[in-house]
Protein backbone atom coordinates (compact mmCIF):
# COMPACT_ATOMS: atom_id res chain seq x y z
CA UNK A 1 0.00 0.00 0.00
CA UNK A 2 1.47 3.06 -1.24
CA UNK A 3 2.38 6.00 1.19
CA UNK A 4 1.76 9.33 1.31
CA UNK A 5 5.08 11.44 1.27
CA UNK A 6 4.72 15.23 3.00
CA UNK A 7 5.53 18.32 0.29
CA UNK A 8 8.40 19.44 2.25
CA UNK A 9 9.76 15.61 1.84
CA UNK A 10 9.51 16.08 -2.46
CA UNK A 11 10.70 19.13 -2.00
CA UNK A 12 13.75 17.99 -0.11
CA UNK A 13 14.33 15.54 -2.36
CA UNK A 14 14.00 17.26 -5.51
CA UNK A 15 16.58 20.10 -4.19
CA UNK A 16 18.93 17.30 -3.60
CA UNK A 17 19.06 16.05 -6.97
CA UNK A 18 19.25 19.85 -8.56
CA UNK A 19 22.08 20.14 -6.16
CA UNK A 20 23.80 17.28 -6.93
CA UNK A 21 23.07 18.21 -10.60
CA UNK A 22 25.25 21.31 -10.06
CA UNK A 23 27.82 19.70 -8.18
CA UNK A 24 28.36 17.25 -11.23
CA UNK A 25 28.41 19.91 -13.51
CA UNK A 26 30.96 22.11 -11.57
CA UNK A 27 33.21 18.66 -10.97
CA UNK A 28 32.92 17.81 -14.85
CA UNK A 29 36.44 17.87 -16.04
CA UNK A 30 35.34 17.67 -19.89
CA UNK A 31 34.95 20.98 -21.64
CA UNK A 32 32.65 19.49 -23.60
CA UNK A 33 30.35 18.49 -21.22
CA UNK A 34 27.00 19.70 -20.60
CA UNK A 35 26.35 22.78 -18.00
CA UNK A 36 24.03 23.12 -15.61
CA UNK A 37 20.37 23.49 -17.06
CA UNK A 38 17.97 26.29 -15.96
CA UNK A 39 15.68 23.29 -15.24
CA UNK A 40 17.91 22.72 -12.01
CA UNK A 41 19.01 25.99 -10.91
CA UNK A 42 15.82 27.77 -11.16
CA UNK A 43 14.51 25.21 -8.40
CA UNK A 44 17.33 25.88 -6.34
CA UNK A 45 17.16 29.65 -6.45
CA UNK A 46 13.44 29.20 -6.07
CA UNK A 47 14.03 27.49 -2.76
CA UNK A 48 16.31 29.22 -1.24
CA UNK A 49 13.86 32.26 -1.68
CA UNK A 50 11.15 30.41 -0.24
CA UNK A 51 13.22 29.04 2.55
CA UNK A 52 16.22 31.67 3.37
CA UNK A 53 14.60 33.13 6.17
CA UNK A 54 13.72 30.01 7.94
CA UNK A 55 16.01 28.77 11.22
CA UNK A 56 16.49 25.77 9.64
CA UNK A 57 17.38 26.20 5.97
CA UNK A 58 20.65 24.66 6.09
CA UNK A 59 19.92 21.80 7.96
CA UNK A 60 16.78 21.65 5.39
CA UNK A 61 19.92 22.00 2.67
CA UNK A 62 21.61 19.03 4.66
CA UNK A 63 18.84 17.02 4.53
CA UNK A 64 18.11 17.32 1.17
CA UNK A 65 21.63 15.76 0.05
CA UNK A 66 20.28 12.48 2.00
CA UNK A 67 17.05 12.20 0.53
CA UNK A 68 18.56 12.55 -3.06
CA UNK A 69 18.88 8.79 -3.20
CA UNK A 70 22.84 9.04 -3.35
CA UNK A 71 24.92 6.25 -2.00
CA UNK A 72 26.54 7.41 1.31
CA UNK A 73 30.15 8.36 0.24
CA UNK A 74 28.13 10.53 -2.68
CA UNK A 75 26.12 12.16 -0.01
CA UNK A 76 28.63 13.16 2.35
CA UNK A 77 30.66 14.57 -0.80
CA UNK A 78 27.79 16.38 -1.81
CA UNK A 79 27.18 17.88 1.64
CA UNK A 80 30.31 18.64 1.61
CA UNK A 81 29.87 20.41 -1.62
CA UNK A 82 26.92 23.07 -0.67
CA UNK A 83 29.12 24.38 1.75
CA UNK A 84 30.63 26.15 -1.50
CA UNK A 85 26.83 27.18 -2.39
CA UNK A 86 25.76 28.37 0.98
CA UNK A 87 28.44 30.28 2.72
CA UNK A 88 27.67 32.28 5.94
CA UNK A 89 23.91 30.75 5.34
CA UNK A 90 23.24 32.09 1.81
CA UNK A 91 23.19 31.04 -1.66
CA UNK A 92 26.00 32.43 -4.16
CA UNK A 93 23.78 32.67 -6.80
CA UNK A 94 26.34 33.77 -8.89
CA UNK A 95 28.46 30.44 -8.48
CA UNK A 96 25.77 28.78 -9.18
CA UNK A 97 25.49 30.95 -12.10
CA UNK A 98 28.83 30.30 -13.92
CA UNK A 99 27.93 26.22 -14.29
CA UNK A 100 24.85 27.14 -16.91
CA UNK A 101 25.10 27.49 -20.28
CA UNK A 102 23.49 31.08 -20.25
CA UNK A 103 26.32 32.70 -18.24
CA UNK A 104 28.25 33.08 -21.23
CA UNK A 105 27.21 34.77 -24.73
CA UNK A 106 27.54 32.55 -28.11
CA UNK A 107 31.28 34.64 -28.38
CA UNK A 108 32.00 32.68 -24.65
CA UNK A 109 31.55 36.19 -23.02
CA UNK A 110 30.33 36.50 -19.60
CA UNK A 111 26.23 37.21 -19.20
CA UNK A 112 24.95 39.03 -15.50
CA UNK A 113 23.17 37.26 -13.49
CA UNK A 114 19.35 37.66 -14.43
CA UNK A 115 17.85 40.49 -11.75
CA UNK A 116 15.06 37.83 -10.78
CA UNK A 117 17.97 35.51 -9.48
CA UNK A 118 20.07 37.79 -8.07
CA UNK A 119 17.07 39.19 -5.60
CA UNK A 120 18.17 35.81 -3.23
CA UNK A 121 21.65 36.99 -2.71
CA UNK A 122 20.32 40.53 -1.67
CA UNK A 123 18.82 39.37 2.03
Amino acid sequence: MPTRVSQSVRELKELGRNLYAAMRSDFEVNPNASALPLDYFEPIVTWYQAHKDEPTMLDDVMEACGRAGLSASDADELRDYVGTLFQDGKLKVERLWELTSESTDEWGDSTPVPNRYTDAEKC
